[in-house]
């Protein structure tokens, strides 16, 4: 998808590519809350292993790449589109933002 993204420079998706695109996306912004939860369910073990700061710095760099990709797909998303992106991106990147702040607390 990024990839994709990015071939289109200057452009915004087609109607149909942004319908196509939403069913993915919304399965990566719920699996990112999942991911990130059961990981701090976990915290404990993280930290017992001396690894709980690890974690935050990997989370801190997927929420990076995240941010990256979410400014490049804002700019490609028909204006129709765009508050229901939002809510994909907005749930993605709180759910990493959560995860580093608990791995850094």
């Amino acid at each position: 998808m990024i990839v994709d993204i990015k071939k289109q420079t200057g452009a915004k998706l087609t109607s149909a590519a942004a319908i196509s695109v939403a069913k993915p996306s919304s399965e990566v912004a719920d699996k990112t809350v999942k991911i990130v939860n059961g990981l701090v369910s976990k915290k404990a073990l993280f930290a017992k292993a001396g690894v709980q700061k690890l974690v935050a710095t990997d989370l801190e760099h997927l929420l990076k790449v995240s941010n990256d990709f979410v400014s490049i797909a804002k700019t490609k998303i028909p204006d129709q589109y765009t508050a229901t992106a939002n809510k994909y991106f907005d749930q993605l990147n709180d759910a990493l933002a959560k995860g580093i702040k608990d791995f850094s607390a």
